[in-house]
């Protein structure tokens, strides 16, 4: 007697490996909104961590903090974006050598690079700050001291050596991110500077 699969056998065969793939193999694409909130989160972290690693704390330079890492977003009529960068000269802005690089790519992680380019690459129109994090000016900076905690808008000239510490984050930061798929929001605590997406 010949032993073959009957049709049955062979629908029950591909209806357990189609619920197997279904639940071991959940969806690839969590849509563009959810992609550019998990890259955020994880270059503030990078953050964080070139800042701890890199102790920038000078006694012979008052305005040492000025060179903290930091991550500084953008946003214009075409451009919504960020970049992470030591400002080493204390100019307020990022020149050529003081960007961070990525690991994977060593490519500088700036919107011009194309990196940190969340309008193009994830159709981002809108970065908003809540209050705690906005600071002084247009507050769409943090960066991070030597032991990760974070501060609000310390490149201004405004402060000094002697104030530094009231940048300090005081509450819960919130950055909402917004495309067409709607909006999702990414939390920054204070004290730790732990970010997560909420």
């Amino acid at each position: 007697m010949k032993k073959a699969f009957t049709l049955l056998e062979l629908i029950f065969v591909i209806v357990a490996i189609g619920i197997i793939s279904a639940v071991a193999f959940p969806s690839m694409d969590d849509g563009k909104l959810q992609k550019a909130a998990d890259q955020v989160v994880s270059h503030i972290r990078y953050t964080q961590h070139l800042a701890m690693v890199d102790d920038k704390f000078d006694v012979n330079d008052p305005l040492w903090f000025r060179e903290n890492w930091q991550i500084q977003f953008e946003e214009g009529p075409s451009e919504v974006g960020y970049m992470v960068y030591s400002d080493l000269n204390h100019a307020g802005n990022a020149n050529n050598n003081e960007f961070a690089r990525d690991p994977l790519t060593q490519r500088k992680i700036s919107q011009a690079t194309g990196v940190a380019d969340l309008g193009g690459k994830y159709g981002i129109t809108n970065i908003e700050f809540s209050n705690n994090c906005r600071g002084s000016g247009t507050g769409r900076e943090l960066s991070f001291d030597f032991l990760g905690r974070p501060y609000t808008h310390i490149t201004a000239a405004t402060p000094l050596a002697a104030n530094i510490h009231q940048h300090l984050l005081r509450g819960d930061c919130n950055i909402t991110l917004t495309n067409s798929e709607g909006n999702i929001t990414i939390g920054i605590e204070p004290e730790t500077g732990y970010a997560r997406i909420l």
